[in-house]
């Protein structure tokens, strides 16, 4: 927030008084100039985009269109897919998990794979964003397992305008890697 003027760094914090924080202790508290302008700022620079100077104003957000996470094995090998219910008119942030057992219900383990690529046919196509990210991990020695058939990865979908997410129709699901 260094770089901003102080009329700026006024907005920010007149704008952050209608923003809550998660709840503490069952109470929400309006956010600080600077934890708004950091929230925001932190989802812009995760998709690639350019900070905000500049408190940008709640957007109107729609369902997601994320309707459903499939898994496929061919001759090609696994293929991870969202289908959506129609194109989407902002960014989709997708975040996956690595490979679970499959008996797994639940996970909170999960990684920025990248943005929903242009879907096709209603198709948004995920496979070569998680296996990026997996090798990324590999070559940390954060995570070893592959992605083997009967291995569940659970999927998150998330919208985003100029740093708003929209976490209350996040779109969640997991699937389990079938045999070829």
């Amino acid at each position: 927030m260094h770089e901003l003027t102080e009329l700026r760094r006024a907005a920010w914090c007149v704008a952050a008084c209608e923003v809550l924080s998660r709840p503490k202790l069952g109470k929400p508290r309006p956010l600080d100039g600077q934890k708004f302008f950091n929230k925001i700022n932190a989802v812009l620079a995760t998709c690639g985009r350019k900070p905000r100077l500049e408190p940008p104003p709640r957007p109107p957000f729609g369902p997601n269109p994320v309707v459903a996470l499939m898994a496929t094995n061919g001759p090609g090998g696994i293929a991870l897919m969202l289908s959506l219910s129609e194109t989407p008119t902002e960014d989709i942030m997708v975040f996956a998990s690595p490979p679970c057992n499959a008996g797994r219900s639940y996970c909170s383990n999960f990684s920025f794979i990248g943005l929903l690529p242009a879907p096709n046919e209603g198709i948004g196509h995920i496979t070569r964003l998680y296996l990026k990210k997996l090798k990324e991990l590999k070559k940390l020695k954060r995570y070893r397992r592959m992605v083997l058939p009967g291995s569940r990865v659970f999927i998150r979908a998330v919208q985003q305008v100029n740093g708003w997410e929209n976490k209350r129709h996040m779109f969640a699901s997991s699937a389990v890697i079938p045999a070829s």
